[in-house]
């Protein structure tokens, strides 16, 4: 009978990690498709686009990624002369995420 408590618990916490790395991916792509958009609208030439998608990429890792990521995207995109609120950035990541994991499916 332990077994089957230890079995269970077991395939929780496994099925726990699963959701958590799905998650963290699916964050990661709509995080980067987010920088991909904001790229075309600062109007970076493809090598300066593929480095600013990179960075994005490597923001996504740390703790509050989505958060720091739409600040960032709000002072690069302000700093490009382009009117933009925080409010359409994080709708942006919203649509891009949702298309992720339409994608996933």
């Amino acid at each position: 009978m332990n077994n089957v408590f230890s079995d269970r618990e077991r395939a929780f916490e496994t099925e726990f990690a699963c959701q958590g790395e799905k998650a963290f991916r699916l964050s990661s792509q709509a995080i980067r498709s987010l920088a991909r958009w904001a790229a075309g609208e600062m109007g970076l030439n493809a090598e300066a686009s593929m480095i600013y998608v990179r960075r994005a990429g490597d923001l996504a890792v740390e703790p509050d990624a989505v958060s720091r990521m739409e600040s960032r995207l709000l002072a690069d995109l302000k700093a490009s002369g382009i009117d933009m609120t925080e409010g359409r950035i994080r709708l942006k990541y919203q649509r891009y995420l949702a298309q992720a994991r339409a994608a996933a499916l």
